[in-house]
């Protein structure tokens, strides 16, 4: 068996190839303009009087002349008209195909969200109904538990009939977590629609009056603003709070890394990590890279999460930052970066690629979504890897490359898939189980050992996972991943001059 690959947008993506058409639709129009223009002098010179003049002298030869030239003329104006009827066609083929698909996304999305929309009003309705018995069940649950614990009612049944509860309350949460991550995309679906249908319907919006307000209305309408409230009812108990950043910054020599670009995408993942690996708190990284051309270059490694306590510390890549970042709010790791950007001293005209894994992705992706801070420097290229990153507009000028894991919920956090755009290729890889068993990630374990790790909901989110898919996918010359590399080569070449460290610290 081996891993499913599927790439979606890019330069052979269907957004890019209905844009050709469409050029091509508008080329076609203009050869006929030309064609028109050419019909129109051609006709004006059966009116010039030299030619008038000769037909006295030469009436046969001026018969054949007059004879062609209305045959041109009539071909002429043939292949104009069907030029600039093709063109129209093709250029409103192109129209119609795309209503049809934002019609039918618009669809999609409002029928989901009135679904939840009515379930929440069911489940606001049935709570004064049904408080009084949950209540009842809790209480006489939290009773039957306390007694069972104190006579220890779980060895009785593992003695008695093999019964571990314990492990089975385990392995019940653990199914219920692979199947979640593994059906990412309908949670993807119900994180965007029905998510914010049902928090409007629980708190009293009516299906109709959602959808004619749509995004302007002040209820939860998709998952940045259900994020919002997650924020807010967070800070109104002391979680996730809002602080200043401190920035401490360090210049170093490359010596203690190899002192040369990044080879290609496996070791460009390999330094990402490394940002935030065994560390409570992440760090900035910028390489400058001297090209073999001359050019300078910059790589700006984000790091990924290191604290995952939702009571705000001192880490500047904790829980806060990723529940900031992806409801679209300015961020601690994000002032890090533009403060580590300005201390590095980045020429207006130097190019600069954003690279970041999960947190970092995030973070990187919404700076070069950024106008003020692509103002800074000039952002040609970005890499994300395991992010929620649809939500963020990306510019045509910005080279993007996106890989997932199908069995990865967190991209999918976001409640959308990631558009199809000629410049921003998303490749997702769909793990099969029996390969990982033969993958390098298995050697030296068990049986068990594998069996334990591959249970781990999580598992598909891991670095090193998403380090080997990406060492196989480059081995075996995947077309986008290696399109997006060779379209950014002076990235991959040269020396690297200096390395920049910069790490954030919250007030």
């Amino acid at each position: 068996m081996s891993h499913g690959v599927s790439t979606h947008g890019g330069p052979g993506g269907t957004r890019a190839r209905t844009e050709d058409l469409a050029d091509f639709a508008a080329e076609l129009r203009g050869i006929a303009e030309e064609v028109a223009e050419l019909f129109l002098r051609s006709a004006g010179s059966e009116l010039d009087p030299v030619l008038e003049l000769s037909a006295v002298t030469a009436p046969t030869t001026a018969f054949e002349v007059s004879r062609r030239s209305t045959e041109f003329l009539g071909a002429a104006a043939g292949v104009s008209g069907r030029l600039a009827g093709t063109g129209i066609a093709l250029g409103a083929a192109m129209l119609a195909y795309r209503a049809a698909e934002d019609f039918a996304a618009r669809l999609f999305d409002r029928v989901l969200t009135a679904m939840g929309n009515v379930l929440g009003h069911a489940v606001r309705t049935a709570i004064p109904l049904l408080a009084p018995v949950l209540f009842r069940g809790l209480v006489t649950a939290g009773v039957v538990l306390a007694i069972a614990d104190r006579i220890g009612l779980d060895e009785l049944l593992e003695d008695a009939f093999g019964i571990d509860l314990p492990e089975i309350t385990a392995a019940g949460l653990a199914v219920l977590g692979r199947e979640l991550f593994a059906g990412s995309d309908g949670a993807a679906r119900i994180i965007e629609h029905v998510l914010p249908g049902f928090a409007a319907g629980f708190l009293g919006v009516p299906p109709g009056l959602q959808a004619q307000f749509g995004d302007r209305g002040p209820w939860p309408h998709d998952s940045q603003s259900v994020t919002e409230w997650v924020i807010a009812g967070g800070r109104a108990g002391g979680l996730m709070r809002r602080t200043g950043v401190d920035v401490e910054h360090a210049e170093r020599s490359p010596g203690r890394r190899p002192a040369r670009a990044p080879a290609g995408l496996p070791e460009l993942f390999a330094r990402t990590l490394a940002g935030h690996r065994g560390r409570d708190n992440g760090r900035v990284q910028i390489e400058r890279i001297r090209g073999a051309d001359g050019a300078v270059r910059w790589i700006v490694y984000v790091p990924a999460t290191t604290d995952w306590s939702a009571r705000t510390g001192k880490n500047s890549t904790d829980l806060t930052t990723n529940v900031e970042g992806v409801a679209g709010h300015d961020t601690a790791m994000r002032e890090t970066v533009r403060q580590a950007v300005a201390e590095a001293g980045i020429g207006a005209e130097e190019e600069v690629m954003l690279v970041g894994y999960s947190q970092g992705g995030i973070t990187a992706a919404s700076l070069a979504a950024d106008p003020a801070f692509r103002n800074s420097v000039s952002v040609t290229a970005l890499l994300t890897v395991a992010s929620p990153v649809s939500d963020f507009d990306i510019p045509d000028g910005i080279s993007t490359l996106s890989i997932e894991h199908e069995q990865d919920l967190v991209p999918d956090l976001d409640g959308g898939e990631n558009p199809d755009r000629p410049h921003w290729t998303t490749i997702t890889v769909d793990l099969d189980t029996d390969a990982l068993r033969d993958d390098e990630l298995s050697a030296g374990r068990t049986e068990d050992q594998i069996d334990e790790v591959l249970a781990n909901p999580g598992f598909a989110h891991g670095g090193d996972v998403y380090a080997a898919t990406i060492d196989r996918l480059h081995r075996e010359g995947e077309p986008g991943l290696l399109a997006w590399q060779d379209s950014r080569a002076g990235f991959f070449s040269g020396e690297v001059e200096s390395v920049q460290d910069s790490v954030g610290t919250r007030r």
